[in-house]
């Protein structure tokens, strides 16, 4: 069983579906297709949050930003790229892409979900955080705040502390 979706998608998916399929050619072309938009969807809309701050913060135009951005992703990439087979780069004893896939998966991303639930449950007034999260006058909203303050930030960081220890 594969541990990320990268063979699901390329590998498994091409050699034991579209390869015997009648119209196997025509759907794995269709997905491809589909995929590529779907990755440029997601990395437009990742891009989106770092040009908006530099846009707010720094003064610069939504062009430069744009293009500064995407000239630093463009040289992580590089390596991302390369160490798959044309040059050897290991981190710490795993592919650079590899590592990379690791160090925002299992750090990166439950870091960012744990100081964003304590940022928006403690630092926010509970009034604020309904009215914003449309539950004012529900019913549950205790429940949603207990939740979000105690139960979410709790998870996440099991989640976090887990992440880490299977690395």
């Amino acid at each position: 069983m594969p541990n990320s979706s990268q063979p699901v998608g390329c590998i498994i998916l091409n050699s034991n579906f579209w390869g015997s399929a009648p119209i196997g050619l025509v759907v794995g072309v269709a997905f491809f297709i589909l995929l590529a938009l779907a990755a440029l969807s997601s990395a437009i809309s990742l891009l989106e949050v770092v040009v908006a701050y530099l846009i707010r913060r720094l003064g610069v135009s939504r062009k430069l930003a744009t293009l500064g951005i995407g000239f630093v992703i463009f040289l992580v990439g590089i390596p991302s790229s390369l160490s798959q087979g044309a040059v050897t780069i290991n981190v710490f004893g795993d592919s650079f892409l590899d590592f990379m896939d690791k160090f925002s998966g299992s750090l990166l991303l439950p870091l960012g979900g744990l100081i964003i639930a304590i940022y928006g449950t403690w630092s926010w007034k509970s009034d604020e955080l309904l009215e914003h999260t449309d539950l004012k006058g529900v019913a549950w909203a205790p429940v949603f705040l207990f939740f979000a303050k105690f139960i979410a930030p709790l998870a996440i960081l099991v989640i976090l502390v887990f992440g880490m220890l299977n690395w």
